[in-house]
């Protein structure tokens, strides 16, 4: 079975939009699976780096922050990017690239380097965010009715099920997070190269109109 979208743009097999999604729900998942990894050790990321107090509380202050001010930048610098190379060109490389840069958390020193990786982290994360709900939208304009709630449900569901294995790992190394950090994000890197394959290129988006004209045949046929 095929989906004809228009006469200048392929025919996408069944099997092959359903491949997109699986892949969107993977995407969505590893964001929270990366997210809870962080989360649950920063108690030996504090560690590792000597901060305790008050004075360690406004140093991890300032690195969360930098890691907002990050995301909300990467938000807005990924739009022109994703609309001149399309989805799986831009989310492919944060897919891979994201759940590596905790990593040198565990080997740093200083509150500079600290706040430095902090914003590369926040960029990744907001780049990561933006595209992939792009790409759920084109994912969602194939299927004519709303998918989204679906694809962003997986990011809990990702954080839930990789945030358990990382707070089981955090139990066990109490001073350095560079067995989580390593573990999950080799892991999580390796299989959004994979999973980042079956990602829409930008020749198979499908235009606003023609979502239209399926969702209306969707809607005659039942």
């Amino acid at each position: 079975m095929t989906t004809n979208i228009s006469e200048d743009r392929p025919a996408l097999s069944l099997q092959r939009i359903r491949l997109a999604r699986v892949a969107t729900f993977f995407g969505f998942a590893q964001l929270g699976a990366v997210m809870l990894t962080w989360s649950t050790n920063t108690t030996a990321l504090r560690a590792h780096l000597g901060w305790s107090g008050e004075g360690g509380d406004s140093n991890f202050g300032l690195v969360a922050l930098a890691i907002g001010v990050g995301a909300a930048v990467g938000c807005f610098l990924i739009g022109p990017f994703v609309d001149r190379y399309g989805p799986r060109a831009t989310c492919m490389p944060t897919m891979i690239i994201y759940p590596l840069m905790y990593i040198p958390f565990a080997f740093l020193q200083g509150i500079a380097s600290a706040m430095f990786l902090g914003v590369m982290i926040g960029l990744l994360r907001g780049a990561f965010d933006t595209a992939f709900n792009t790409h759920g939208v084109q994912v969602e304009r194939y299927y004519g009715r709303p998918i989204m709630s679906a694809f962003h449900a997986a990011y809990p569901a990702g954080g839930f099920v990789i945030g358990l294995v990382a707070s089981a790992i955090a139990r066990h190394y109490v001073e350095s997070p560079a067995v989580a950090y390593i573990s999950i994000g080799v892991t999580m890197s390796v299989l959004g190269a994979v999973f980042g394959r079956w990602l829409l290129t930008r020749d198979e988006l499908l235009p606003p109109a023609a979502a239209v004209a399926i969702e209306k045949q969707s809607t005659t046929e039942r």
